[in-house]
């Protein structure tokens, strides 16, 4: 063929057996003939060089390509950055990048594509309003990626923003937030793509999501939208992009808004302004690299005329960045009234059906099926849901499918706490409740259920820590009963001699509950939450410290011996007589008397030993629960499920029929008179003549109530307590083993309790007391 300067439109017409009039409009002006035509005159053209009358020459395959990347806007943070890494990364590639504005204005965007497209080899459109038909046939035509929008038979990249607006939602609901506002942007395909993402992950936390529509994409468009804000508050907002969001906290903070304490702002993109406002913005990080490569890597499949075009949908992840414009929600929701008067609600309620989901119906079988007999006419649906970390992780996944919810569930008091700040169960305090339960529950349980001055919970027992001595093994060793840990250990290390293959205790590793009850008995607070966000770590307290070596030295010897402990495995111990005297909760009686129905006489219920002096012997919980109440269920059902729960829990007839299994209640009349609320004072597992108090050969009634006025009345869990069993597992489990360290890990599992506390927006001191 002629070199490329001879080269003329009736040589490309002859070529394609066109008329030269049809070349020239095809090579002249997109849309004038057909877009099969237009691209194969095109490509003739371009495969021999021929000059434009622009002086651009069409250069075949594999040298520099003019691209032409048209952008909404070089004043929109987000697009000024993709663009101009876009246009660098182009370059790099030897490409020749020409940055073009339309102003947002859809007019010059036609205008611009239509000016280009005879002097540009490809294009990229970044976010473009034009209509798929017309992007279409500029693709047919040209090579062609848009960015930030799907069009089918077109290929596109795109920053998937449900990544980053799922973690940042999650962020939140943990935080305590239980509503988010939307500031939308101008209407475009990315912004609905990101209404829906944050819709979809509202809907899954159960939160609330509101939308602004149709904001200017600018400073001033985000200050415009505080007004409509405010008209409805929620606890966070996200914005379209960082520059409404910047707008935003500016106008918030004008308005006598503290940012984060009153609402927490996150803006879209992590452009340079979320460093420059303050508070520092947290915001939707787009990975400009990733996304650039996947840019040019579209580009250049449709350069590469060694392949068949192919058109390809590319998609990055987004992230979630967090900076100081978020924080926790400073309080738990508020209370709802209900229509309630204890029996009253009960006699009157039409006919019900409630869903209750406990560890084990067997505990609470016979109360339920009194309950039956009394209230024919409320159905109580219960389900087991085995351990507490099982029933938490089953009730999550639940409620994020928003399905079987359970209008009641049983919940241990740790964890209480974060399901309250989370908002997932109702808080029901009011005057006439708080006073009927003040007069019904002991004051230690009616602290457990209490957060941040709601009331969330209906005490179910108290988990009070208890030794539980097997006598003929001690007595048969010729060994006391020990009265502080140092004891333990001596008394535990010559049983072994003695009865190889005994240990004294366990310590139960299913979570960190245990380990941290043991802990809690050294007499120096682990931490201490001041407020509703505010907490002080002092796990490196010497004491605490002193506590932790103490039991691994009992785990080197053997006398303590760390495992998790399931109901079967606990009758196949307790039978085998491999423990002579573990120190656990309460609720260990009825296991022992259920695995060990032919002890009688050979168990005694004590004290457990003290770390320091035994006059000075602090006690504390393992465990304990409550009935708490779903908080999305009707208010009519919530009304019934309080009622019943109370009854459950604390009327006399079903704690007479619940006898050992529920003891010690966390009622207070039961421990004034215990005759009264279970007169037979028997478990099942026990022959008809034989009594609780008689197996054990002591009173444990009077065991419960002398630990129970040793109690650490300064505990209070913390609002994330599912995190600190988790790092539990990762930084102390691994060494509470014959030869481990745990006591040297304390400060590390600190700090990770410290780091995930912080990232849920609580201020978290550490103590210098180590």
């Amino acid at each position: 063929m002629n070199s490329s300067r001879n080269v003329t439109l009736a040589h490309i017409a002859q070529q394609l057996g066109l008329s030269q009039s049809t070349v020239s409009r095809a090579l002249s002006r997109t849309g004038r003939v057909s877009a099969a035509t237009e691209a194969r005159v095109r490509q003739a053209a371009q495969a021999s060089g021929y000059v434009l009358p622009q002086g651009h020459v069409m250069i075949a395959g594999g040298a520099t390509k003019r691209i032409a990347i048209i952008t909404p806007s070089l004043n929109e943070p987000s697009a000024a950055m993709l663009a101009e890494h876009l246009q660098h990364r182009l370059a790099e590639s030897g490409h020749e990048p020409l940055v073009l504005s339309t102003g947002g204005s859809l007019q010059h965007e036609h205008t611009l594509i239509h000016t280009w497209n005879s002097a540009a080899d490809g294009f990229v459109l970044i976010s473009p309003g034009s209509a798929d038909a017309q992007i279409r046939r500029l693709a047919a035509i040209l090579p062609t990626v848009v960015v930030d929008r799907y069009i089918s038979t077109v290929s596109s990249v795109i920053a998937d923003a449900s990544t980053g607006i799922t973690a940042a939602i999650k962020t939140l609901h943990g935080m305590g937030h239980s509503s988010i506002t939307y500031v939308a942007g101008p209407s475009s395909w990315a912004n609905t793509h990101r209404r829906r993402a944050l819709w979809q992950a509202a809907m899954r936390a159960h939160m609330e999501c509101r939308i602004i529509e149709d904001c200017p994409d600018t400073v001033n468009g985000g200050r415009a939208a505080f007004a409509l804000y405010d008209q409805h508050r929620t606890d966070a907002v996200l914005t379209f992009n960082d520059a409404m969001a910047a707008g935003f906290i500016t106008t918030a903070i004008e308005h006598g808004l503290r940012l984060p304490k009153d609402v927490s702002v996150i803006g879209y993109g992590d452009s340079t302004l979320a460093d420059l406002v303050r508070p520092t913005m947290s915001s939707i990080h787009l990975p400009w690299n990733a996304w650039t490569d996947a840019i040019a890597a579209a580009l250049e499949e449709q350069f590469d005329s060694s392949k068949t075009k192919r058109v390809t949908t590319r998609s990055v992840a987004t992230r979630f960045i967090q900076r100081a414009s978020i924080a926790r929600k400073q309080s738990v929701p508020q209370a709802r009234r209900l229509a309630f008067d204890s029996l009253s609600s009960l006699r009157s309620a039409p006919h019900t059906d409630l869903t209750l989901m406990v560890s084990s119906l067997a505990e609470l079988q016979p109360a339920l099926d009194a309950f039956a007999q009394r209230f024919p006419h409320i159905h109580l649906h219960a389900e087991e849901s085995g351990p507490q970390a099982s029933a938490i992780a089953l009730l999550r996944n639940r409620k994020d499918a928003d399905r079987n919810v359970p209008d009641l569930f049983r919940v241990e008091y740790d964890k209480l706490p974060e399901l309250a700040f989370s908002g997932q169960i109702l808080n029901f305090r009011f005057p006439r409740i708080e006073r009927e339960f003040t007069a019904r529950f002991l004051p230690q349980t009616l602290a457990s259920v209490h957060v941040e001055g709601g009331l969330f919970g209906v005490p179910t027992d108290i988990a009070q820590m208890v030794m539980f001595c097997r006598t003929d093994m001690l007595n048969a060793a010729n060994l006391p009963i020990p009265r502080t840990w140092r004891d333990y250990h001596d008394v535990g290390a010559r049983l072994r001699e003695r009865l190889p293959g005994t240990a004294m205790g366990f310590i139960n590793v299913a979570d960190a509950q245990h380990y941290l009850s043991l802990l809690r008995m050294a007499g120096a607070p682990l931490w201490t939450q001041h407020d509703a966000t505010n907490i002080q770590l002092s796990l490196n307290a010497p004491e605490v410290v002193a506590a932790a070596k103490l039991l691994q030295h009992c785990i080197d010897d053997g006398v303590l011996i760390c495992e998790p402990h399931t109901a079967h495995m606990t009758d196949g111990t307790i039978a085998s007589g491999r423990y002579a005297a573990p120190v656990t909760a309460s609720w260990f009686a009825p296991l022992i008397v259920r695995a060990h129905p032919n002890g009688t006489g050979l168990w005694q219920a004590t004290l457990p030993p003290s770390f320091s002096a035994p006059e000075q012997l602090v006690t504390s919980t393992v465990g304990g629960s409550a009935l708490v109440i779903n908080a999305d269920a009707p208010r009519d059902r919530q009304a019934t499920a309080l009622a019943s729960a109370l009854w459950l829990t604390s009327d006399p007839q079903s704690m007479a029929v619940q006898s050992l299994r529920n003891s010690p209640s966390a009622v207070s009349l039961y421990h004034d008179n215990q005759e009264a609320y279970a007169p037979h004072n028997r478990s099942e597992s026990l022959p008809s003549d034989v009594s609780d108090d008689s197996f054990f050969g002591s009173s444990l009634r009077n065991a419960y109530i002398d630990s129970m006025q040793r109690l650490d009345t300064h505990w209070k869990p913390l609002p994330f307590m599912t995190q600190v069993d988790a790092d539990f597992r990762d930084t102390i489990l691994p060494e509470l083993a014959p030869g481990g360290h745990s006591q040297d890990l304390l400060t590390q599992w600190q700090a990770s309790i410290a780091n995930h506390g912080r990232s849920l927006g609580f201020t978290v001191h550490i103590s210098n007391k180590g």
